[in-house]
């Protein structure tokens, strides 16, 4: 047999070579462009998630009480820059948000008022009076002085309004922090019961923190007028920083 002679097959007959139309086909170019384009589809779609996850507004914190306090960005009052309040530890914190707006807010002022001079003299304590109006800074300016009070007064702005769930204020919600960082009470309410269970519970705290510090309570209310600006810029019990 020759060197250019086929074997023939185990039945017998000779292999027949693959018709040239049988083979695997060359997509269409339709078929190519529409692969492309669900391929870019889904690429842009990963990178919008990516950027909301991001950028995209935060998801809710959980306010309620045990839970640690999430970071709280404020307003100045007078400079509107940025500020920062944090829980720490043996420090004890007590976090309004109120309405400049609407008819309790002026009556919370006065009644915050007293507990802020009984309280302020104490270094583990801070108090934030957050108006719900950041896009009104005149008005709670007015407000604030008209109430001629020299608490800390902030501005909260819409995202720290939606992450605490802030809504309108009205009425005031009031919202404590423990020497733990903690969430130990929320409540509502500008009158004068709700203010002095506040400030009952905030002054049991800082007297365990502080034992020898006891004495402070007795002298704060004398001399609260001294060094206080309306705005609340300044006074020991101030934690608040700039970012």
């Amino acid at each position: 047999m020759s060197a250019d002679s086929i074997e023939p097959s185990m039945g017998g007959e000779s292999p027949v070579p693959e018709p040239a139309d049988r083979r695997d086909p060359i997509p269409a170019r339709g078929d190519l462009d529409v692969v492309g384009l669900l391929m870019a589809v889904a690429t842009v779609a990963l990178v919008v998630a990516a950027a909301w996850m991001r950028f995209g507004p935060t998801p809710a914190d959980r306010i309620e009480v045990g839970a640690p306090l999430p970071p709280l960005r404020l307003l100045d009052l007078q400079t509107e820059e940025s500020k920062l309040l944090l829980g720490q530890r043996d420090r004890v914190l007590w976090v309004v948000f109120w309405s400049a707006g609407s008819a309790s807010g002026p009556k919370l002022l006065g009644e915050l008022e007293r507990a802020w001079r009984r309280l302020r003299a104490h270094r583990g304590f801070t108090l934030a009076a957050a108006a719900v109006e950041a896009d009104r800074p005149d008005l709670v300016r007015q407000v604030a002085a008209a109430s001629r009070a020299s608490l800390p007064i902030y501005l909260a702005g819409p995202e720290t309004r939606r992450r605490f769930s802030a809504g309108g204020a009205d009425p005031p919600i009031h919202m404590l922090v423990d020497s733990d960082g903690r969430i130990a009470m929320l409540s509502k309410g500008s009158d004068r019961d709700t203010i002095e269970h506040m400030a009952a519970m905030v002054e049991g705290w800082l007297r365990g923190l502080d034992p020898l510090g006891n004495t402070r309570f007795a002298d704060s209310s004398r001399g609260a007028s001294r060094g206080a600006s309306s705005t609340g810029c300044g006074g020991p019990g101030r934690e608040i920083r700039p970012l």
